[in-house]
């Protein structure tokens, strides 16, 4: 929000945590849940706009998906581009999770 922090064409802030699990069943493929923390978990990210309003979660991808994949992939980055197909529009993020700056381009 430009009138709360003066930051133009920020839509909000996005970033990821792994949320631990116990070992999957072999069925589900564990390997593709082990991260690199050595743990069980699902990568679970979230957008929210400058109020903390969350605006989006995505709680579905094992622990091996980075935070830059499940974003690059998701139906919330599409649908900002389209929303916004006229204007840039950026999200905020913690150096490094979604690339080597703090502003990742929708």
């Amino acid at each position: 929000n430009y009138n709360k922090f003066h930051i133009p064409d920020v839509l909000g802030f996005i970033d990821g945590t792994e949320v631990s699990i116990v070992t999957p069943a072999k069925c589900f493929n564990p390997q593709l849940f082990w991260t690199r923390k050595h743990h069980y978990a699902i990568n679970c990210q979230t957008i929210c706009d400058s109020d903390l309003r969350i605006l989006n979660i995505t709680a579905y991808h094992p622990g091996c998906c980075t935070d830059k994949f499940i974003f690059k992939n998701s139906a919330a980055r599409r649908r900002m581009q389209t929303a916004f197909a006229e204007q840039p529009c950026w999200l905020l993020a913690p150096r490094g999770s979604l690339g080597s700056s703090p502003l990742v381009r929708v």
